[in-house]
């Protein structure tokens, strides 16, 4: 096979593909997370980052190698849940109440099974 020029058209032909395949899913992942909480309107992100260091001819001095290798990643918003109403105790231990987790000290008309 002749030698082909590095670039976007022809990421799939090299090393049978493993960088394009990985491009591939982490913008799967990227839009997947858009279907899954549309309502976070924060950015997903997809970088591909290519890093490219060169190899020193040690007799020339000269550049005639470049050894390349290519990072995928995606970023999504993190998960959070709304915020939540803890006590705090002396002993730094936090507590909650499940039947009002919006106020810690909320009293409720359910039984207390304490």
């Amino acid at each position: 096979m002749p030698m082909l020029q590095f670039g976007l058209d022809t990421l799939r032909e090299l090393d049978n593909g493993k960088a394009a395949i990985a491009f591939d899913r982490h913008v799967k992942r990227a839009s997947t997370d858009c279907l899954d909480r549309p309502g976070d309107p924060k950015p997903r992100t997809v970088t591909l980052e290519i890093q490219l260091t060169p190899r020193i001819d040690p007799d020339s001095l000269d550049c005639t190698e470049v050894e390349c290798r290519i990072l995928v990643n995606s970023k999504v918003p993190p998960h959070h849940t709304k915020a939540l109403s803890f006590g705090l105790r002396k002993n730094g231990i936090l507590v909650f109440n499940p039947d009002s987790p919006d106020a810690v000290d909320q009293k409720t008309l359910l039984n207390d099974e304490e």
